[in-house]
């Protein structure tokens, strides 16, 4: 009695084994519905490597190769077309066009009866992904929501709780606390500095806007002097708000307006010096080399510029 080994389950490394089995491969009838995917898959690999290690034993092996790799591709395509079917019928359930529209006649036509588009919202994200009459996935823009969203100033007053709350449950850690301490710190000695840097002119048309606010940064920030002037009354002042008022008031009699007493139209401000490039000069070297400046004069002249409209 003469006992057939299948070459799928041959070691590469018996070779006498593998070469004297393959002979009988053709007469071996085995039902390959019954393998599992893992062992059909690894049957396949073994009788590549031992066709790549023993080219000789090609003629062999390669006829129930062939039918292992048949197999496969039999299983896959099965799998594809139940994934494909799946998605088809539950597009036609969800997108079949109503047939009550029209007349048993067929001449008179009326207009179906669409779902509305909260239907459509409550769908799942899978779900919307596959919906359609095409294969093709598609997906729902977030345009349309059934949660009705926060107004600016709501959502602004939820950050703010949320981040009071964030900052009270860090004070409560030493090693959070003394860093919040010092930017808190830090904050009030900035808001000093710009008060006291602050151009009166701007604050006072702050002031006359109605948004001037002595503990917001920002309102600060923005009365700050980009370009220091001294008047003839001895205060600073932005020098281009300067420049307005002073020509503003041409034809009056100029008065200060911190002092409220009469002061000139001359203005002096410091200015960086430049050379014949545009560049500009600098004095000293290394940590000690800075801008050099030179203090000018301003005057308004009778030429004044028209206001843009």
């Amino acid at each position: 009695m003469c006992t057939v080994t299948n070459p799928a389950f041959v070691n590469s490394d018996d070779k006498g084994v593998g070469m004297a089995s393959a002979v009988d491969t053709f007469g071996i009838h085995m039902d390959m519905r019954d393998l599992d995917d893992a062992v059909l898959q690894k049957t396949i690999d073994n009788q590549e490597a031992m066709i790549a290690q023993t080219p000789s034993m090609q003629p062999m092996i390669m006829p129930a190769l062939l039918q292992y790799i048949a197999e496969r591709d039999r299983r896959q395509k099965e799998e594809v077309n139940t994934i494909v079917s799946n998605v088809e019928c539950y597009s036609d359930e969800e997108n079949r066009a109503p047939t009550h529209g029209r007349a048993n006649n067929g001449s008179v036509y009326e207009t179906p009866v669409k779902k509305p588009v909260i239907a459509t919202l409550n769908k799942t994200p899978e779900a919307l992904s596959t919906s359609g009459r095409s294969k093709r996935v598609r997906q729902m823009t977030d345009h349309f929501s059934t949660e009705s969203k926060l107004l600016a100033v709501q959502a602004d007053k939820r950050r703010k709780s949320e981040r009071s709350v964030l900052l009270g449950q860090m004070r409560k850690h030493p090693e959070f606390s003394a860093t919040i301490t010092q930017c808190e710190a830090n904050k009030a000695t900035l808001k000093q500095n710009a008060r006291e840097l602050a151009c009166p002119l701007l604050v006072a048309d702050e002031v006359a806007k109605g948004t001037y606010r002595d503990d917001c940064f920002e309102v600060l920030m923005r009365t700050q002097m980009k370009v220091v002037a001294v008047a003839d009354d001895g205060h600073r002042y932005d020098l281009v708000r300067l420049k307005q008022y002073i020509r503003a008031h041409i034809g009056e009699r100029l008065i200060s307006p911190i002092t409220k007493q009469p002061m000139s139209a001359q203005v002096r401000y410091a200015e960086a010096v430049t050379n014949r490039y545009g560049s500009k000069v600098c004095v000293g070297s290394g940590m000690d080399k800075v801008c050099k400046y030179e203090t000018r004069t301003w005057r308004p002249t009778l030429n004044i510029p028209k206001p843009l409209t």
